[in-house]
């Protein structure tokens, strides 16, 4: 078993009062019942010790000046950026030569799901309470409803939305506005409704033009005469 797994059943049979409270008490029962198996340093001692006498570092959270890395990490991490400068990993990246986004900024513990947000084009709908999401859901209705084919598509979504609203309903979480499951029968009835074309309007018809009587050429008239 690990250390950190030993550690925490450790802790959790010090509140159940299977242990003493002390620290003493609880390293003794890892030495009674764990086999103790030391690990040391490979390499250059040295280069270890330098690592743990800066450790930890001046300040928390602060910069890593006082730390040092051993030669085998360094050259590894070294190669690796070689080779990726050698392949051109490094050239044309997004925002190359342009100042780092929010560096002068005041501090603010959201900065980063701020930022995702902004990247992600994350919709603001995916960010409303379950009421507040749930209210839109019912006033996009007829606009989402219209996408559906068959009236069983229809009546599984609404029953859907009533289920949700109904746990809502039990248990309310977040805003308390107001919410009833939704009539699926008058959904339906407005869905068919909107899908029946209307009656074309009646044409009108052209009034009837007047006969008139063919006219008497003068060839006619003057042989009659």
């Amino acid at each position: 078993m690990g250390a950190a797994a030993l550690g925490n059943v450790l802790v959790q049979a010090r509140q159940a009062g299977l242990v003493g409270p002390d620290l003493a008490a609880m390293r003794g029962l890892l030495r009674a019942t764990q086999p103790i198996r030391r690990y040391e340093p490979r390499g250059d001692p040295g280069e270890w010790d330098v690592t743990a006498a800066g450790w930890p570092p001046p300040e928390p959270f602060g910069t890593m000046a006082g730390m040092t890395m051993p030669s085998q990490f360094r050259s590894v991490v070294d190669a690796q950026l070689r080779a990726a400068e050698a392949r051109g990993a490094f050239q044309n990246l997004p925002g190359s030569g342009k100042p780092i986004p929010g560096l002068m900024d005041p501090d603010d513990p959201m900065w980063w799901i701020k930022g995702f947000i902004k990247r992600e084009k994350v919709p603001t709908a995916a960010m409303l309470p379950p009421s507040l999401a749930m209210r839109r859901e019912i006033e996009k209705l007829p606009e989402t409803l219209a996408r559906l084919r068959s009236e069983k598509a229809v009546r599984d979504h609404v029953e859907d939305l009533n289920t949700r609203i109904r746990r809502w309903i039990q248990i309310p979480v977040g805003p308390q506005v107001p919410l009833r499951p939704v009539d699926v029968d008058e959904v339906v009835g407005a869905w068919r409704a909107a899908r029946t074309p209307a009656p074309a309007p009646p044409s009108a018809t052209a009034p009837a033009r007047p006969v008139r009587s063919p006219r008497r050429t003068w060839w006619r008239r003057t042989r009659r005469a």
